[in-house]
């Protein structure tokens, strides 16, 4: 493979089947910055193999004669394939570490450290001749130079190779998923890590109220050992809806049948995919009132079973006794439903749950949520005035649901 100088005009060019050229202007500013660090491929007749991009830039700035190579290819048509088809482009966690050392080389250009001096001015040099030096910072400059697009997508990409997971990096590198919803991985799990640190510091300033007994344990069991009979006024809960917990409705009943006062009532949260099977769990042990529709005014959820996109969600209230009237006039439609998510995956909104503690309770009474996950019911339980019993069987929130009640206050 001969390299030597040859003349642009003597080489010749067939058919290119890669007809997009692309930028040229940004490269010809490349190799007047930093020369022409790849030669063009000819054959010993001077005919292009590959390099066509290079030999017009090269041109278009008036040289006459080009560094080539001579290389042995059975067509030029395989030699440009093969070329172009098996190039491989520098993944993103590459283009962040060219990146950073151009920044060493340049200097932050505001009142950064210029490190090495050698290779800053070198990399000035670089920046002026492109003319883009002036009035641009550093990051601004390179992300240009690594091909980023803009300063934002390589701050991102930066992010992602800084505080990614290997695994998260890999991805990206393999283009699996964006920059952007890396980006996106990477700030939601920072805002968890600091809202778990700051629910790990209030819980420590948490002090225990008689009036709201937050539970770490499995209801049924703490439930049969601990509530005695007829002593709940109320008991307001969301249980999980899988298939696999079908068997807590049982219990739930069981408890509720015990614990609640006469004519006293439990209004649970339920899904639709399992409705039949809740409400024939339920009825073994109390009667059923009514449904009351809570309607998402955020973002629906697509039941995959079904392919059903869920608009709403029942909330079943049942009673020990007989059905009867309630004691007073209830509406059976909520819209308001902005769900807590920040204490548990399955928070419901606190608007939803006040109506319904007001609607079935009154001020001093004692309420029960077997299934207290964030502490919603115990939030609203203390704003509210209403005794409380919350249970929760997962340890990991028990930090949340201490923190959310020292910041709570009477907004319900």
């Amino acid at each position: 493979m001969k390299i030597g100088k040859v003349k642009c005009e003597d080489i010749i060019i067939t058919d290119r089947y890669r007809k997009d050229l692309g930028n040229l202007d940004e490269l010809m500013e490349n190799i007047k910055s930093f020369g022409l660090l790849q030669t063009i491929g000819i054959t010993k007749g001077s005919q292009l193999v590959f390099g066509y991009r290079r030999l017009r830039a090269w041109m278009m700035l008036g040289h006459d004669e080009i560094e080539a190579r001579i290389v042995n290819v059975p067509s030029t048509i395989e030699g440009e394939y093969v070329e172009n088809e098996f190039r491989k482009n520098f993944t993103m966690s590459e283009r962040v570490a060219i990146g950073k050392a151009l920044e060493d080389g340049f200097g932050e250009r505001r009142g950064g450290n210029h490190g090495n001096q050698y290779a800053s001015a070198k990399a000035h040099k670089i920046a002026d001749s492109q003319n883009e030096l002036s009035g641009k910072e550093t990051r601004e400059i390179v992300s240009g130079l690594v091909a980023f697009g803009s300063r934002e997508s390589y701050r991102k990409a930066k992010k992602i190779v800084e505080k990614g997971a290997p695994e998260l990096i890999a991805k990206v590198d393999s283009e699996k998923i964006s920059i952007g919803s890396a980006y996106k991985e990477i700030k939601s799990a920072e805002k968890k890590s600091e809202h778990k640190k700051e629910m790990e510091a209030a819980a420590k300033l948490y002090k225990e109220d008689e009036s709201l007994q937050v539970v770490n344990a499995d209801f049924y069991p703490w439930c049969n050992g601990n509530l005695k009979n007829d002593s709940v006024d109320l008991i307001l809960t969301d249980p999980p809806y899988p298939k696999e917990f079908l068997y807590l409705w049982g219990q739930l009943g069981e408890v509720a049948a015990r614990v609640l006062k006469p004519d006293k009532y439990l209004v649970t949260y339920t899904g639709q995919l399992y409705l039949p099977e809740v409400i024939n769990a339920l009825q073994k042990h109390l009667s059923y009132c009514w449904m009351v529709v809570l309607h998402h005014t955020g973002q629906k959820q697509l039941v995959h079973a079904r392919n059903a996109i869920c608009t709403y969600k029942p909330i079943l209230i049942f009673r020990k006794g007989k059905p009867g009237k309630f004691d007073g006039t209830i509406v059976d439609s909520i819209s308001n439903d902005y769900r807590e998510k920040d204490f548990h995956e399955w928070g419901q909104g606190e608007s939803a749950v006040g109506y319904l503690m007001k609607t079935f309770s009154t001020p001093n009474d004692l309420v029960l949520d077997p299934f207290v996950g964030g502490g919603t019911t115990l939030t609203v339980a203390k704003a509210l005035k209403r005794k409380c019993i919350g249970i929760e069987k997962d340890q990991r929130y028990m930090d949340a649901i201490k923190s959310r009640l020292l910041k709570c206050v009477d907004t319900i």
